[in-house]
């Protein structure tokens, strides 16, 4: 080998770029007919494709091992593409590097199938046979070639498990993974730094002195760290997972939710950073904007205020991310509405993508987190799916705002090791004598005194300073000395709280750790008012739940949390009442309620371990022992729905079961609704939608009943039915009840509002066929394309019925200028449609020019008609 890998590497990154399969490549990886001594990302080496001998007929088995084995090969080329693109070549012993030769049939079409099938990306593979000179004479061998992801697509994901090979074994890649090569081996992206690679596309090119090449540090705002700051530690699952969410490509909004003190803003500091040093593919600036007033500055033990308050509503917020994107001041008209001022955010994005980090959004009121929330997941959404790269939105907030699990990453305090970590270095940084173990008991009663959160720990640390003993100190914190930092973490949150949820977070601490049978029975609550103030208080982060626990979820109180105890009992009305009803409920639990919560706790345990049919078995004993229980029902039907294949027959009995039972559980509705669906009973779906209050998913559901029954319609040959069918679909999703919104859902609503107006139009384009109704068939275009109906045909056919309409009008035995009026009209609205066609860049231009041409013509027809009216 006349060449040092560093330059074979440089020649296979030129034939990559070029898609070469010639045998340059080959010589490059088959110098003087040996294969290379080493693999490296770029190429490797395998004995075999898998292939099936298409002379004999195959076994089951022989199919279940092929669909192992090629499975294997698919997760290679995914490593391959998401990285820097390569070569395998087959007829190469993987150990000596011999050439065995390879000439069995192989097929590089499935391969890509499978691929496409796996992951949803084309990756374009090539194959080329090529004869070998050898040592031992010539043998051939198989070249297969991985082009490299395109800067501007996601990294590919695994969307289901690999098949698993016939007689056991593990899947050689699992749902959710991102495989990339690093090295000589292909494996699933684990840690932030390969995340980072993954996304970053200056660190997909070749570098000779490392693989992971940095890039251009981000255009940025960021300000000066926090004073108190002085080294990040730990958090390296968060780390992980946000900078999957990076990858991910699919959620544009993620949301750091916990307590104060736990280190949100810290965490969301150190992430940016790492976004300015490795930007992904696109993106062109990082805005860090914060609506902190104060912070808690441990070393001085008091709180300060912060040098700014970049927003303190959302229209201040939308005019912030105006302004750090260049525009001019004068240039912001005060009088936008909040929509104005949406619409110029979203322009201003998709001109420059960019990663926004909103942090603090709790100082402002709770309305207020909503609506920057839902406004910043509309706008990000609104840059997806285009010619550019998305930009993301990260927020931190002690509430949950109602976020989908894609999108909440819940923050708690620092693990144990971690922890004592952060206080040997906080300790040393301060100059504090400091050595006590990490695994000592001292340490893990620090721990849990703190919940691990770093800002206790360091007020804690501060009081040590002075001379004192550590456990003296933390005893003393847990009175007056330490008031003042929990007020930070928790006063916020419990100002939030109404009195059934204060009521409720009292009597749990009191108890100390508890369940949700035996806080129904001291509140007596009802299960949806107990289910109401467990999840506020679980937005606020004040309690955490485990489900290994007879009697329903374990319930459980923050260390720091049950030293505000007496603050929290002064905001209760009756607090004696509760304190007596705890020190009764401990003595005794009514039997019957407690084996229910028993068994909806061992059927949720059973679900989480994913043994839906022991859960089913678990929910049939508790039915027969209960047979008149509503939560038992509804649990029951739940069950049916998740054993495999599903039972929504039996469900729909349970559902209805339990509502005539007066069950109040506030998931009947949806389940109910989801039985109905997959009995496909789009009728029952309106039906008993009725039965419940009107919310968004109610609606939707609806719609998409209206949407398949419509289709019913057509396939018997009811064109009329069908367009009733979908017009009432259309109009309960443009003019739902006055007290719902679709906020959140608006993804959802304009796929289905598509869907209804693309179907309405062509089926009024088949009934509507006089002239003089086809001026109807171009204004559903017109108002399908306001709802994303872009579909050149549609409007193809929409311009072809404007002009049927017209011809109809030039039959008139004298001018109508009504109609005339009315044309010039429809011709202003086929201009802003052709402007967003033009507009889009994805549109070829010779449909834009044949539009062009059929807009003229139109508008010489109006001319020839009337040529006393004037059009421009």
């Amino acid at each position: 080998m006349n060449s040092s890998i560093s330059a074979i590497k440089a020649r296979l990154a030129e034939h990559i770029a070029r898609g070469s399969c010639d045998k340059a490549v080959v010589y490059e990886l088959l110098p003087e007919g040996q294969g290379l001594q080493t693999e490296k990302a770029l190429w490797d080496y395998k004995r075999e494709f898998p292939s099936l001998d298409a002379r004999t007929s195959p076994t089951d088995e022989d199919r279940l091992a092929h669909n192992a084995k090629i499975a294997g090969l698919v997760k290679d080329i995914v490593s391959f593409y998401n990285s820097y693109g390569g070569y395998i070549v087959a007829g190469v012993d993987d150990r000596t590097r011999a050439i065995l030769g390879f000439d069995r049939d192989f097929s590089p079409d499935d391969l890509q199938k499978r691929a496409r099938a796996a992951t949803g990306h084309d990756i374009d593979c090539n194959y080329v046979v090529h004869q070998v000179d050898t040592p031992e004479g010539s043998a051939k061998v198989g070249l297969l070639y991985i082009p490299k992801r395109s800067y501007s697509l996601a990294p590919a994901q695994f969307r289901r498990d690999a098949p698993k090979p016939p007689g056991g074994g593990l899947s050689c890649y699992k749902t959710n993974d991102i495989y990339l090569r690093i090295a000589d081996e292909c494996k699933p992206a684990q840690t932030a730094e390969e995340f980072t690679f993954l996304c970053g596309g200056a660190r997909r090119e070749i570098s000779f002195a490392d693989e992971f090449r940095h890039g251009k540090l981000l255009l940025n705002n960021l300000g000066a760290r926090d004073p108190g700051f002085i080294m990040f530690v730990g958090r390296e699952s968060y780390l992980r997972q946000l900078w999957r969410w990076v990858c991910d490509g699919f959620t544009p909004v993620k949301l750091l939710a916990g307590l104060g003190g736990v280190g949100k803003t810290t965490l969301a500091r150190e992430f940016a950073e790492g976004i300015v040093k490795n930007p992904p593919d696109g993106t062109q600036k990082l805005i860090w904007l914060s609506a902190k007033k104060r912070f808690y500055t441990a070393i001085r033990g008091k709180f300060e205020p912060t040098t700014r308050v970049d927003f303190l509503n959302t229209k201040t917020l939308l005019t912030a991310i105006l302004l750090e994107l260049g525009t001019p001041e004068k240039h912001l008209d005060t009088e936008w509405t909040a929509q104005e001022l949406e619409e110029q955010v979203t322009q201003a994005l998709r001109l420059f993508p960019s990663v926004l980090i909103v942090d603090d959004v709790d100082s402002l009121d709770s309305t207020e987190q909503q609506d920057v929330f839902q406004t910043l997941i509309q706008i990000t959404a609104e840059t997806m799916g285009r010619d550019h790269a998305p930009s993301l939105a990260l927020l931190t907030a002690r509430l949950d705002l109602g976020c989908a699990p894609r999108q909440l990453l819940r923050v708690t305090g620092l693990e144990l090791p971690d922890f004592a970590e952060y206080c040997k270095m906080t300790a040393d940084a301060w100059q504090i004598p400091f050595n006590i173990r990490a695994t000592s008991p001292l340490m893990r009663k620090f721990h849990q005194t703190t919940d691990g959160s770093p800002t206790f720990a360091a007020s804690i640390l501060r009081l040590v300073e002075g001379g004192a003993n550590l456990d003296s100190v933390l005893s003393t914190w847990k009175g007056r000395d330490g008031d003042e930092v929990r007020r930070f973490a928790f006063e916020k949150e419990l100002d939030q709280l109404s009195e059934s949820q204060i009521r409720t977070l009292y009597a749990a601490c009191l108890l100390g750790q508890t369940s949700f049978v035996e806080l129904q029975t001291i509140l007596s609550s009802g299960d949806r008012l107990l289910s109401e103030d467990i999840a506020a208080l679980r937005k606020y982060h004040l309690v955490t739940l485990s489900e290994d626990m007879p009697g329903g979820a374990r319930i459980v109180i923050p260390s720091a949390l049950l030293l505000m105890m007496d603050m929290i009992g002064k905001r209760v009305r009756d607090p004696h009442r509760l304190e007596h009803a705890c020190v009764a409920s401990r003595k005794v639990v009514p039997q019957f309620i407690s084996e229910v919560g028993q068994a909806i706790g061992r059927v949720a345990a059973l679900w989480h371990e994913n043994k839906q049919d022991d859960a089913l078995q678990v929910a049939l004993v508790t039915d027969r022992r209960f047979p008149n229980n509503p939560d038992v029902k509804c649990l029951l039907g739940r069950a049916l729905l998740l054993v495999v294949p599903a039972d929504p027959t039996q469900a729909e009995l349970q559902f209805r079961r339990a509502y005539e039972l007066k069950c109040v559980r506030h998931e009947l509705a949806s389940l109910w609704l989801q039985a109905k669906a997959m009995r496909e009973d789009w009728v029952g779906i309106l039906d008993i939608s009725k039965l419940f209050e009107q919310d968004v998913d109610n609606i939707l559901s609806r719609a998409w009943a209206y949407l398949q029954l419509g289709d019913i319609a057509l396939k018997s040959g009811n064109l009329r039915r069908a367009t009733e069918q979908w017009t009432l679909g259309l109009n309960e999703i443009d003019r739902p009840p006055r007290d719902v919104s679709l906020r959140g859902k608006e993804i959802q609503a304009g796929r289905l509002a598509r869907d209804l107006h693309e179907n309405l139009i062509y089926a009024q384009n088949r009934l509507l066929v006089r002239p003089g109704d086809r001026l109807q068939v171009w204004q559903a275009v017109v108002a399908g394309v306001r709802h994303g109906v872009n579909d050149v045909a549609v409007l193809r056919l929409g311009v072809n019925a404007l002009s049927d309409w017209w011809g109809g009008v030039e039959q008139r035995k004298r001018i109508d200028n009504a109609a005339v009026e009315i044309m010039l009209d429809q011709l202003r609205r086929l201009d802003i449609l052709i402007a967003g066609l033009r507009g889009g860049h994805q549109t070829d231009p010779g449909v834009i020019e044949s539009f062009e041409s059929s807009r003229l013509s139109l508008y010489k027809r109006v001319q020839e008609l009337d040529v006393g009216n004037e059009y421009s």
